[in-house]
């Protein structure tokens, strides 16, 4: 995911923020040290489990408006072989999109 975010002109904050804890980044951390946006599998912010639930919290629905929010199907990065491409279009589209200020 850092790669794919990398080529497509984004840095990772998630691995600085997590620190020890590996991957998993308290909501506080992000709330207090908020990273430019933040990658959702969904636009849909009906809360479907723990995680999801997480993303719907009033403090990152403020700090993540859908133009601050990067759209990552997990279809696309389950597995890093023949989904890739769409990945990295993907991630360019995005890109693109917040470059040119657009929700």
């Amino acid at each position: 995911m850092t790669e794919l975010l990398a080529i497509g002109g984004f840095a990772d904050a998630g691995g600085a923020l997590a620190g020890k804890t590996g991957r998993f980044v308290p909501l506080e951390k992000i709330v207090a040290q908020p990273p430019d946006f933040i990658v959702v599998a969904s636009d849909d912010l009906a809360p479907r489990d723990e995680g999801s639930a997480l993303l719907a919290h009033p403090a990152l629905l403020r700090l993540y408006p859908a133009s601050r929010r990067i759209v990552l199907p997990p279809k696309l990065t389950v597995c890093g072989g023949p989904t890739l491409p769409a990945a990295l279009d993907r991630v360019a589209s995005e890109a693109h999109r917040v470059r040119a200020g657009n929700p």
